[in-house]
């Protein structure tokens, strides 16, 4: 591409996450991806997914943690989120231009209005590959990645020879960073009435107890010591001792939920441990302590791969995929073609914006593919997706998907879209499934499946 100003125009690629969001931009001096600190002072380069608003303001990041959290973001505020982490480039050169944007993570806009000029949604685990490989030579291997979210833990099992070939995926919300700290908050409650024999805390001391676990969470979880916890939050405030013996009680149970949804994952794909040749850790949860020791006793022979800042490898990749696209760097990834597909397959959200599910010469029969959409409903009426497929830049209508009402007020929609191959119809079947949106909108029983004939 054409009309690129290394000394102002910027590529950036930002990884929301449901915890925490990463950006990255690409350094045109050292032909590397580079992530922003955006901390404001908390010792933390990636910056909270929270908001809240302060009279008539909107406030992100740490200062907002007792606000609104990615689940919660209506549409229109998760692009002024968006739109504020973008405007952080700023202060590294006031007169940037923003000229190429690559989303990844798991929550994506049914619109996205932004006033930069190329906006591309990434699949997380491309992007992920996309950085490991290029700061890794490819060899022929069979590799493990363990994506460590807020919300789920995430194994994608994979063969490399020349091209990447998946060969199993699978997600366990019970090693997500957010049950686990639900779990240890729960410890540390315990811990404080205890100690002062009380039957229970006020409503506005677990708000606190939960903040105060994702402060120390790293601090408490990546090391095999005893820690002093202080409840200087509390009414009346405590000091107390947490041994290395309870930390190991504590994690157990988690080290075991581990080793089964490894054995599952490889078993699902005839693979036994001793074929692994590489595992990469990335996200927030990768640094705990008891992930390394319990992946280094179960893959004694394979190499364990920990990038520096396992969080922001996601939004790395997608800066260097974007880098690719400005034909500023080479890549030398390929993924395995599948049935032949040469178009992506997604949703079209208006405003020229499109969200892929599968993306172009990377369709895999054996899997499913999945995203969620916030869908901003202005009435109870049935409302519909155009599900495209996108060739040579240009879109095509393959269904559209019909939603019928659902019963609750308008407000915003979170849908989770699901796209299977039936190999016994020849048929992609796709199914929408209401998800609520946060806690005063639970999801409603509307889930509907659609099929369209494989083009």
């Amino acid at each position: 591409m054409t009309n690129f100003d290394k000394n102002t125009d910027f590529i950036v690629g930002i990884d929301l996450g449901e915890e925490y969001s990463t950006l990255a931009y690409f350094d045109t001096k050292k032909m590397a991806p580079r992530v922003l600190d955006m901390s404001g002072g908390y010792g933390k380069v990636s910056m909270a997914t929270a908001l809240q608003y302060e009279k008539d303001e909107l406030v992100f990041g740490e200062y907002a943690r007792e606000g609104k959290t990615l689940s919660y973001f209506t549409p229109e505020e998760l692009q002024k989120y968006i739109h504020y982490l973008i405007e952080q480039i700023k202060n590294i050169n006031p007169r940037a231009n923003i000229s190429c944007l690559v989303l990844t993570g798991k929550v994506l806009l049914k619109e996205m209005n932004l006033p930069i000029p190329q906006v591309k949604f990434a699949d997380q685990i491309q992007s992920i590959f996309t950085y490991h490989y290029y700061t890794t030579k490819i060899k022929k291997e069979n590799i493990l990645l363990l994506d460590f979210g807020a919300t789920s833990l995430r194994i994608s099992i994979n063969k490399v020879d020349k091209v990447i070939s998946h060969l199993g995926y699978s997600e366990n919300p019970n090693l997500g960073t957010s049950f686990i700290d639900k779990e240890l908050q729960k410890l540390f409650i315990k811990i404080y009435t205890d100690s002062l024999k009380l039957d229970k805390i006020s409503l506005e001391d677990k708000r606190h107890m939960a903040l105060f676990v994702k402060e120390i969470r790293d601090m408490i979880l990546q090391k095999e010591k005893d820690h002093r916890l202080y409840f200087n939050f509390t009414m009346p405030p405590l000091k107390a001792e947490f041994s290395k013996e309870a930390l190991a009680k504590f994690l157990s149970p988690f080290k075991k939920e581990l080793i089964q949804t490894l054995n599952r994952s490889l078993k699902e794909t005839g693979l036994e441990f001793s074929d692994i040749d590489t595992l990469c850790t990335v996200g927030g949860g990768a640094e705990m302590i008891f992930i390394k020791n319990t992946l280094e006793e179960l893959f004694p022979d394979a190499h364990i791969v920990s990038h520096k800042s396992p969080k922001a490898v996601a939004a790395k990749g997608a800066v260097l995929m974007g880098a690719a696209q400005f034909s500023l760097i080479y890549v030398p990834l390929e993924f395995e073609k599948r049935m032949n597909l040469n178009y992506s397959i997604g949703l079209y959200g208006g405003s020229k914006s499109f969200i892929p599910i599968v993306d172009k010469n990377n369709f895999n029969p054996a899997k499913v593919y999945s995203c969620i959409i916030l869908v901003n409903r202005k009435t109870t009426s049935p409302f519909t997706l155009d599900l495209v497929k996108k060739e040579n830049e240009k879109l095509k209508l393959l269904k559209v998907l019909d939603i019928d009402p659902i019963d609750r007020p308008p407000q915003t929609t979170k849908l989770k879209i699901t796209l299977r191959f039936d190999q016994e119809t020849n048929k992609l079947k796709i199914k929408v499934k209401d998800l609520g949106f946060g806690e005063l909108y639970l999801p409603t029983d509307f889930e509907k499946e659609y099929e369209v004939g494989a083009q």
